[in-house]
């Protein structure tokens, strides 16, 4: 009986040095375009402030200047004049390669309602192997934000694929919000939409060529990562082992008092 037991301790032991497939942010200092062109005032100076992995960092301000959100260098301005045909601001991520597991497509942006600024009303994430053809639908996340006056909030929407997603190009659709009502029983439209990051996540290895993992020493940097699902998977394999272990000791102290 103790040999069984060493031997299952010996199981457990191995299954915990299994390692877990891991989630990192796969976008982070990869290209883009903004097919639909920022604002001027608001430009994307750097080519690459939506996949840099740095956060807007929320107001500090003493004097409670609400004003210092939008201003914020992270962010990048889309004015509702930019928007396509279809009321979207559209941006196309190339991943460098093709990525075969990709697990999470997700933007962060602000709603600071008395600039003039709005959540979006939707995004929708696509993928394709190539740059300009053959996306294949992700899915839409539909955002219902505040848009009453006064309200200014930093928040990110997230779109998690159904099943195995693969692809290069990752297409963004981020639609301005339309028919806001207001205080006279009008309507009016979004005139700004602001984002700060644009993440897509993936499992580790699981690229043509391997991905490599960016490092950031950056405090407002929120890289994702799978650390929650190791853990978890790793505190089930240790009940299931405790638990066969209790039973087999239970049963041999019944066969002792028999």
């Amino acid at each position: 009986m103790k040999k069984s037991i060493i031997v299952l301790v010996v199981i457990f032991i191995c299954l915990f040095c299994i390692p877990v497939g891991a989630q990192i942010a796969v976008s982070v200092g990869k290209a883009y375009e903004l097919v639909t062109p920022a604002s001027s005032a608001y430009p994307d100076t750097s080519a690459n402030k939506l996949t840099d992995g740095i956060f807007a960092l929320p107001n500090t301000d003493t004097s409670d200047n609400p004003q210092s959100y939008y201003q914020r260098p992270e962010y990048v301005g889309f004015n509702q004049t930019a928007a396509d045909t279809n009321g979207n601001f559209v941006i196309i991520l190339d991943l460098g390669e093709g990525i075969t597991d990709l697990t999470g497509f997700e933007i962060s942006y602000l709603n600071q309602t008395d600039i003039g600024i709005f959540s979006p009303e939707s995004v929708t994430f696509s993928v394709s192997d190539v740059r300009n053809d053959g996306y294949a639908a992700v899915g839409t996340a539909t955002i219902d934000d505040s848009t009453m006056a006064g309200v200014t909030e930093m928040k990110k929407v997230s779109v998690t694929p159904s099943g195995v997603i693969s692809g290069r190009y990752v297409k963004a659709e981020i639609k301005i919000r339309k028919n806001i009502a207001d205080e006279g029983g009008g309507t009016f439209n979004a005139g700004w939409v602001f984002l700060d990051e644009i993440t897509v996540s993936g499992n580790a290895d699981t690229s043509s060529g391997g991905i490599s993992e960016t490092n950031s020493s950056t405090d407002n940097s929120m890289p994702q990562t799978g650390d929650g699902i190791v853990l978890l998977a790793y505190a089930i394999l240790a009940i299931t082992a405790i638990c066969i272990i209790g039973l087999i000791i239970s049963k041999r102290k019944l066969e002792e008092n028999k």
